[in-house]
């Protein structure tokens, strides 16, 4: 698995979040990239390599075709992913749908375990206790 820097990992999740695909498929959304040269999303994985910074125009692009990202988290990592408004709604968000699928699978997993752990501890509060010899 490549390792990406703090930047190219927030990229991701954008693109994840966009469906799109792939960095070329989402370049070609965003309208960026050399048309001529076939390497759309060569400036996006120079970013996500380290070898550039995001730069304000690219997050621009970004934020013009998914204004629920916060550019300051997008630039920097601090802050919200997520603008803040009174009617969040994320319903139509991969990324959160994933997150939420994941989260419940988590839950319910821990709630068995935990009901094992009780039916463990009852079975050890019910059993004769024996002297050590």
């Amino acid at each position: 698995m490549k390792s990406h820097t703090p930047e190219g990992q927030r990229l991701i999740e954008v693109i994840k979040y966009s469906g799109e695909g792939n960095v070329e498929a989402f370049a070609r959304k965003i309208g960026i990239g050399n048309l001529k040269s076939n390497r759309r999303g060569e400036a996006l994985r120079r970013v996500m390599r380290g070898e550039n910074k995001l730069s304000d125009k690219i997050a621009n692009k970004i934020i013009e075709h998914y204004p629920k990202f916060n550019k300051g988290w997008l630039l920097t990592g601090t802050g919200y992913r997520f603008n803040r408004t009174k009617n969040d709604d994320f319903k139509d968000c991969p990324y959160c749908r994933e997150k939420d699928k994941i989260v419940k699978e988590q839950s319910e997993i821990i709630d068995f375990l935990r009901k094992k752990l009780i039916k463990y501890e009852e079975n050890l509060e019910s059993e004769p206790k024996t002297k050590a010899v």
